[in-house]
């Protein structure tokens, strides 16, 4: 049986890769793990059977999305602005969409008083 991965699509970057033919011996094989996939992707796939006499037809496209996994990255240029006596405000970047991994649904924000230790966790979510 020849398993045939027609193509991938990225949802993070809105692309699309080159297709992947992966041949498996033994009629009595009729599954196969992909591995090393992307987390939060589209994956589209056909199989067909083949024998000493050629390849018969593709099957119809059958497409799955794997799950979400936590990002790859963080958010980078980390600015503060509207420095007060008693506040500031920090922002920064996303983090860049092929690593996200998924929806960004919220960050965490830790920060220390470096003159008088203490750490105080703050959590985001987003609306």
């Amino acid at each position: 049986m020849r398993y045939l991965l027609l193509d991938r699509m990225d949802l993070s970057l809105d692309t699309y890769s080159t297709t992947q033919t992966i041949n498996i011996t033994g009629g009595e094989n009729r599954a196969y793990t992909l591995t090393e996939l992307r987390p939060y992707t589209n994956y589209t796939v056909t199989v067909s059977a083949y024998n000493d006499a050629g390849t018969g037809p593709t099957s119809d496209n059958r497409t799955q999305q794997t799950e979400q996994a936590e990002p790859t990255s963080s958010p980078e240029n980390i600015t503060f602005s509207s420095v007060k006596a008693r506040s500031l405000t920090v922002s920064w970047d996303e983090v860049p969409p092929s690593e996200q991994n998924g929806p960004i649904t919220g960050y965490l924000l830790y920060y220390t008083n470096t003159t008088f230790p203490d750490t105080i966790n703050i959590i985001i979510h987003s609306h």
